[in-house]
This record gives C-alpha cells, sequence and structure tokens, in this order.
C-alpha cells in the first residue's frame, strides 16, 4: 500500500486479496439449505436411474442363466433319446417262437410301481402311466424293438392333458451299467483247434471278473456280468445248464469254457455274445429277460416317500411334466425312474413305415396299427404300394416296416416372465396360438404328405404367454431295426 503523511491508499493487489480472504471465508461456512436440496435431488435421480438399470440386469441375467440351463438340459436329453432310438433293436434275438433253442420263457415288467417308491402305493407309477406290463412281450417271443402307447394319466392333478405318448425300446445298449455296451464273438481258432471266446484287450469292452494282468494295462475287474449267448445265422438264445438263457461270467476269456457256453455244430459259424447287466460278485441273481428295455412318458415326480414334497421345479409352468426315462430292473422287473427333462407340456412319437418293401418310408402312424398318414393312397398300383398295411404288433412285424421315429417334446425355456409376452410365430396377434406337431414328407408320386400328429392349443394353459414356449423335434432312423 501506499502512505502519505496520514493518509491509507490501498493498491489494486490488496483490493484483490481482501475479496478472496472473503470469498473462502463464505465457503468455509459450507452450502445454503437450498444448494443441499438441490445436490440430494440429483443424486437421487442419478443413483434411481443406477439402481433401475441394476434391477433390469439381474432380472436379464436370471432368465438368461435359465434359458441357457433349459437349453443345456434339453439338448442332453434329446441326444439320450436320439441314443436309444439309433440303437433300437441292437442284440435282440429273432425268429419265430419260440426264441429259445432249447425253448423256455423270460420275464420282463412287473405290474406295479418304480424300484425307488414302493413305501406308498398311491404315489407308484401305474397310477400315471399304462402299466408297464402293457410293453411285454410274450414270454417266449421275440421281443418288438419299439412299442408305442398313448398316456392314460400322467398326473392327478393335470389330469385334463392325459393324451401325450409312452415309448418302449428294447436293446442290449439301453441298460445302465457297463456290461450292456459290451459284446464279443465265440469262434472255431483253426491253431490251436479249439473254440475260444475273443478278447478285445480293451477293459471298457471286455467282460468280467477278469484277473489283474489278462492284458498289458488291465486292471482287472471282480463284478459278475451276465450274457448271452445268440446263434449267428438264426439269432435264437441258448439256455445255461440250469435252464436259464443268461449265463453269467465266472471269469474271463475263460477259452477253456468253465462258463459252460455253447460251442457252434460248424466251425464256419460264430456264436454272439451280448452283455445285459452287471452285478456285484456276491450276487446271485440271474439274467430276467435277454436283452434292456427303457420306457419313455410323461408324469409329475414322486412325492418324497418320508416328506410327500415332490420335487417339481417351480420354474416350469403348473400344467407342464418332467420326462422321464426308465430303465426295467433285471433283478425284479420294476422301473427304475430317471427325470431328464422338466416342464414338458407334450410328448408324441411318430412312427415311419416301410409297408411296401422297398425300403423307403411311405406311411407314418403316431400308435401301432392307425393309419393316418401315406404317400402311397393316390395310385397304390403304379407305386407298388400293395402291401400299405401298418400293423407293428408283432417283432416280425416291426424289424420288416420300422425305418424312422419321430419324437416331438413342447417345451418351455427359463421360467414365468412377466415382461415377456409368447405369440404365435406362424399367426402373430392371434388369441388362440397352437403348436402343430407335424411331419412332411415327399411321396414316390412328387406329392407333399403331412401326417399331424396333433395340434396343441397353448390357451388351454394358465398364463401361458408369458412362457418361452419352443418344441423340440427329433428325427431318428432305426440304424439297428432290420429283417
Amino acid at each position: 500500500m501506499v502512505v502519505s503523511g496520514t493518509e491509507f491508499f490501498p493498491s489494486l493487489k490488496d483490493i484483490h486479496k481482501a475479496i478472496m480472504m472473503k470469498n473462502m471465508g463464505n465457503r468455509e461456512a459450507g452450502l445454503t439449505i437450498a444448494e443441499l436440496i438441490v445436490t440430494l435431488f440429483i443424486l437421487s435421480i442419478v443413483m434411481a436411474a443406477t439402481f433401475s438399470v441394476f434391477i433390469t440386469l439381474s432380472k436379464s441375467f436370471k432368465s438368461e442363466t435359465k434359458i441357457a440351463e433349459s437349453n443345456i438340459e434339453s439338448s442332453l436329453s434329446i441326444e439320450l433319446v436320439r441314443r436309444d432310438l439309433e440303437m433300437a433293436g441292437f442284440g435282440l434275438p429273432t425268429g419265430a417262437a419260440p426264441i429259445l433253442v432249447a425253448g423256455g420263457t423270460y420275464s420282463e415288467a412287473v405290474t406295479g410301481g418304480s424300484a425307488n417308491y414302493t413305501d406308498y402305493d398311491q404315489f407308484m407309477p401305474q397310477k400315471y402311466t399304462p402299466d408297464p406290463t402293457t410293453f411285454n412281450d410274450a414270454t417266449n417271443n421275440e421281443p418288438r424293438a419299439v412299442v408305442l402307447s398313448n398316456d392314460t394319466n400322467p398326473g392327478d392333478t393335470v389330469s385334463t392333458f392325459d393324451d401325450s405318448d409312452v415309448l418302449s425300446v428294447k436293446s442290449q445298449l439301453v441298460g445302465n451299467d457297463t456290461a450292456a455296451y459290451k459284446w464279443t464273438i465265440r469262434y472255431y481258432d483253426a491253431v490251436s483247434a479249439s473254440w475260444k471266446n475273443q478278447l478285445w484287450n480293451d477293459p471298457a469292452r471286455d467282460f468280467c471278473p477278469r484277473a489283474a494282468g489278462t492284458f498289458t494295462g488291465d486292471p482287472g475287474c471282480t463284478d459278475k456280468d451276465r450274457i448271452i449267448v445268440v446263434t449267428s445265422d438264426t439269432k435264437s438264445i441258448f439256455k445255461n445248464a440250469s435252464s436259464q438263457y443268461g449265463y453269467t461270467v465266472q471269469t474271463w476269456p475263460d477259452n477253456a469254457n468253465t462258463n459252460g457256453l455253447p460251442d457252434p455244430a460248424i466251425n464256419n459259424i460264430v456264436y454272439l455274445i451280448y452283455g445285459v447287466y452287471t452285478k456285484p460278485s456276491m450276487d446271485t441273481s440271474t439274467v430276467r429277460m435277454p436283452f434292456n428295455r427303457v420306457d419313455y412318458y410323461l408324469q409329475r415326480p414322486l412325492p418324497n416317500a418320508a416328506t410327500y414334497v415332490s420335487s417339481f421345479p417351480s420354474r416350469c409352468h403348473p400344467k407342464s411334466y418332467t420326462l422321464y426315462r426308465t430303465t426295467i430292473n433285471q433283478s425284479d422287473g420294476k422301473r427304475n425312474e430317471q427325470p431328464i427333462l422338466d416342464c414338458v407340456a407334450d410328448f408324441q412319437v411318430a412312427i415311419g413305415l416301410d409297408t411296401n418293401a422297398n425300403g423307403a418310408v411311405d406311411t407314418w402312424i403316431t400308435e401301432s396299427g392307425a393309419t393316418v398318414a401315406s404317400k402311397c393312397k393316390s395310385d397304390t398300383v403304379a407305386l407298388g404300394c400293395t402291401g400299405t398295411s401298418t400293423d407293428i404288433s408283432t417283432a416280425l412285424l416291426v424289424r420288416s416296416k420300422v425305418k424312422q421315429v419321430k419324437v416331438f417334446a413342447l417345451t418351455h425355456e427359463g421360467k414365468f416372465d412377466n415382461d415377456f409376452y409368447y405369440d404365435d410365430p406362424a399367426n402373430p396377434g392371434t388369441s388362440d396360438p397352437t403348436v402343430p406337431f407335424d411331419v412332411n414328407f415327399t411321396g414316390e408320386d412328387s406329392l407333399a404328405y403331412t401326417l399331424a400328429v396333433k395340434t396343441y392349443h397353448l390357451n388351454n394353459l394358465s398364463n401361458y404367454i408369458h412362457y418361452r414356449w419352443k418344441l423340440l423335434v427329433l428325427d431318428v432312423k432305426t440304424a439297428n431295426i432290420f429283417p
């Protein structure tokens, strides 16, 4: 500042400093109420927007996760069905009754429930599906590779929708344990001038029990495999010394034949040996049936025998079911239930037949003996379609005619979604969305044919619009069913 006598003259620098000091003092005093309210209001808007985005992303994540889980589950389930149908008929004995070389009979499924639920009769599977004996073959007849029927009542609480199908598949390879995947031959070895059992040098393919070191790296095994012996020419089955058609392996490869397997009468004939099932070494039960069997059907999961609480998933539509893959116990004929796909509203099967023995599918049926669509109906003489019977009630007819199987499963992805609205892709905006279960094919007359297996009306289901419905379709050629 400038001082002249008693006068005081502040400089511009002093004035600027004074203003700055005043402003700093105001800041130390804090925000005003109005400023604070405005700040909080802006902050609340930002937080609300952030929270809304978080909720949306969280719901989307959960929904997409459930959809992904559903897709994985459905893919695995469909592959199980595909494998079983492709293997239908594998290793089955064939020929006119009786199928056993020395005569005899076999047993199949029994009337009654599952091996898993025996305490409470009201929860046994026969309350929900056709009796398992419905799919049995005559006790001394050749088994049918596929058997189809309608479901009578998949569940007591949802019996309005009780016309789904039940599919039974018979084959050595539909069993659940390791022996079912094994097979070999009994052949004449000219070098040693003796009969031998083929050893594959593979723990996954060679029968048990087997001593460790039977071949290089072999860990050995102690469980006893149950096997059958089938002629390679007539495909008939042999009985053992106890008049049972199955044999229990005592040791393998057993070229000394302590197992008592039959030898062909002619050196250039081989016998086929198929594994049926494996039991622990102390088990003494015999083979119940000379094949394995699996049944597919819809039902609600049975309640826990102790708590009466069902394990049916809450994410599923209340009027949907679970698809079961169920094997038949070789020990007692009861069902071993295995749920493979949840949230299934309907399960339908169509069978493609070759009725004129030209190797091509010309007719489709929805259940045994029912003619529903044929490409031989316009000009049967010109097309050579003279044998158009759709009867497949015997094993011989199944082997002669069945060439293809088509499976439909109506299910939904994820769970109930209040923000999702289902629309019929074929008829957008309709109040009666439908799901057609159709088989489309072109006939030898170059005309298009359609088998309308079923048309499912989704509006029969409450709140159907908030579920992502989809139709799983599986088309399988039966490679192991042939004359």
